[in-house]
Parts: C-alpha cells; structure tokens; sequence
C-alpha cells in the first residue's frame, strides 16, 4: 500500500484518507477520484469487518430465511 500512497497522481491529488477502523484503527485509504466542483469525495465509512454484512446479501440476493442462516453459522460454514 506504501506504493499506492507514494504514486504521483495520488500525492499530487491529495488523495489519501485516513479513517477510524472499530477494530484496525486508523486506516489509509485511497479516495475516490472523482470530484464535484473541485471538491474531494471523503470516505463515509472504514471497511467492513468480515462477515459484517453476511446477513444482509444472503438475505436480500438469495431471500434465505433467518432459520437457514443460524443453521449456516452453527455449522461454521459462514462466520
């Protein structure tokens, strides 16, 4: 990642971010490229944690049911 943060384009566009991470700290991150009126898009959110949004793509792209995915869980199959 040191190279990404040392890349021309993004020092000369100033756009490494850091943001506070629930278990990681603080966390550089690249910002998007894209800017509105010359103004840097700021990174909302730190990255998930693993398994943080398990629930909710099993849930709203494949319609399981919440039986099925304690099931999952159980069996150590999802985390």
């Amino acid at each position: 990642l040191e190279q990404v943060f040392q890349d021309p384009q993004v020092v000369a566009r100033r756009m490494r971010q850091t943001v506070r991470h629930s278990s990681a700290g603080s966390v550089d991150m690249v910002s998007p490229p894209v800017r509105f009126d010359g103004k840097q898009s700021d990174i909302r959110m730190p990255p998930p944690e693993l398994g943080q949004h398990t629930w909710e793509v099993l849930s709203s792209e494949l319609g399981l049911k919440r039986e099925d995915y304690d099931r999952l869980v159980k069996a150590q199959a999802i985390g």
